[in-house]
């Protein structure tokens, strides 16, 4: 596969974390998927989300208002990883208000998930609020900050310690997490 044949593909330093700008795909249906998830799903904590909203994995994989996205998304990764097994396993809903922020995490507690890949889809990306941030594993001193946009696809290792700043706008952020995985 080559660069050329994803539209806005770079990868982010040598961390491992590749950005794709995804085309026509429908942001504000998407944000009223993810406010209805909120209105009829409790918060769960998934991925030490502090403050805010995060729904559990079911409230979206069994929601058929995302399963166009499910497929797109399997289909990327399926074929930019050339791996036809690669599946989306989970995926949850963030959204963040005023003063809200995910603490440095990984996706992954077992160590036989190594060929395994996390993401993460920004739908919502109000001014100031709050960068993605990439560590180096053998070196947290060494960051990458990234400022996302609406439709962007960040996609990373399970094991890429990362976070998200606190939100200092007076609107949500909002974006749908996900782990691939065989």
């Amino acid at each position: 596969m080559t660069q050329q044949e994803y539209k806005g593909f770079h990868s982010l330093l040598q961390l491992g974390v590749w950005s794709f700008m995804l085309d026509n795909i429908n942001i504000s249906d998407l944000i009223t998927s993810c406010y209805k998830t909120k209105k009829n799903n409790p918060s769960v904590f998934k991925t030490n989300h502090q403050g805010g909203y995060q729904s559990s994995e079911e409230a979206v994989l069994k929601d058929s208002s995302y399963y166009s996205l499910i497929v797109r998304l399997n289909n990327l990764v399926q074929k930019f990883f050339k791996n036809p097994i690669f599946n989306i396993k989970e995926m949850w809903v963030n959204i963040s208000p005023k003063g809200s922020y995910n603490s440095i995490h990984t996706h992954s507690y077992n160590i036989s998930e190594l060929d395994s890949v996390s993401g993460v889809l920004y739908l919502q990306v109000p001014p100031n609020c709050g960068n993605f941030i990439a560590y180096n594993p053998l070196s947290l001193g060494l960051q990458l900050n990234y400022t996302p946009k609406p439709g962007q696809l960040l996609l990373f290792s399970k094991h890429l310690p990362h976070s998200v700043e606190p939100n200092q706008s007076d609107e949500d952020r909002i974006s749908i997490a996900f782990n691939f995985s065989k």
